[in-house]
């Protein structure tokens, strides 16, 4: 549980700027009050520490936008090094304070990167000011918190630290345990084009074999991602990469075929040349190309959304 007030903003803040507390205060105070800086130090503290509200003419002095002011003002004092740390906590402080609004989250969090830094903080800022700031317990996150991500130059940060792009899954001799349901299913594929009964895994036809391996593959290059992020606060955008592999492919899917491979092969194509999907793990060079785009089809075979054979062909 975090809370989203003028305290936990500048925490946050100084840590990125190393400012001190009364240049921090100076600065944030002075789109309200000009020059006319007179804050007591045992004050400055406490608003920092979030144990002592606003004076009422800072929060009832309205300011619509701050955007060019942290822009010229405060930005460039940010420690490039520390910005993921600091979009990915604020965006972990906005995720674990319930009172905010849905809505409002939505808004501040996806102006949360490197491009809308500016706007980001002007937004989180205004709302933050507005808030109550006497809190009794520690307004930040706890560090497990996982919710906390961002996205900076192309990278994704959890709690500030880069996420790595996961390491290649070699698919291994013997079939695992996970790959039962699809495996069995692109065995019925090459049998259902062959006018077979069955084929067994250990007996693939030469002609399908490269087609086997290929797509044993292309699951565990999926899989490697969907495993990296599985513990993070991001696995929903795993998801929505499944999701938006389905919807990218199933007209294609339920269209008719002359047999099970054909549809495989059909199915496949739709899905390795779709455009980018609205998951923010798409945007990261190198994490998901055309393999893990195929390979997310496996893993809606084995969620049992769609099949290669069907009951009526």
């Amino acid at each position: 549980m975090s809370k989203l007030c003028f305290g936990s903003f500048a925490r946050l803040l100084k840590d990125a700027t190393a400012y001190s507390n009364e240049y921090l205060i100076e600065t944030l105070f002075r789109p309200f009050i000009g020059n006319n800086f007179n804050i007591d130090p045992g004050d400055q503290s406490r608003f920092i520490n979030s144990k002592k509200n606003l004076p009422k003419y800072i929060k009832e002095n309205n300011v619509p936008s701050l955007d060019e002011y942290f822009q010229e003002t405060i930005v460039p004092h940010i420690n490039q090094l520390k910005i993921p740390k600091l979009l990915s906590l604020l965006v972990g402080v906005i995720h674990g304070d319930d009172s905010i609004p849905d809505i409002e989250k939505s808004a501040m969090i996806s102006q949360a990167d490197e491009q809308h830094l500016s706007k980001f903080l002007s937004h989180v800022y205004l709302y933050a000011l507005q808030q109550p700031n006497d809190i009794e317990e520690s307004a930040l996150p706890e560090p497990s918190d996982h919710q906390a991500y961002s996205i900076f130059k192309g990278k994704i940060y959890i709690n500030g630290k880069e996420l790595i792009l996961p390491d290649k899954l070699i698919p291994p001799n013997d079939i695992d345990s996970s790959e039962h349901v699809y495996i069995t299913e692109l065995l019925k594929a090459y049998a259902d084009a062959e006018n077979l009964p069955q084929i067994n895994a250990d007996s693939v036809p030469p002609k399908y074999l490269r087609n086997f391996n290929e797509q044993r593959q292309n699951f565990y290059n999926a899989e490697a991602i969907n495993r990296k992020v599985r513990d993070t606060g991001i696995y929903n955008q795993f998801e929505i990469f499944i999701q938006d592999t389905y919807d990218s492919i199933i007209d294609v899917h339920d269209q008719a075929h002359p047999n099970g491979y054909e549809r495989l092969l059909k199915v496949l194509q739709q899905a390795g040349n779709r455009p980018q999907g609205k998951s923010l793990l798409e945007t990261l060079p190198n994490w998901i190309g055309s393999s893990e785009k195929k390979g997310a089809c496996h893993i809606l075979v084995n969620h049992k959304k769609i099949t290669w054979v069907a009951t009526n062909e």
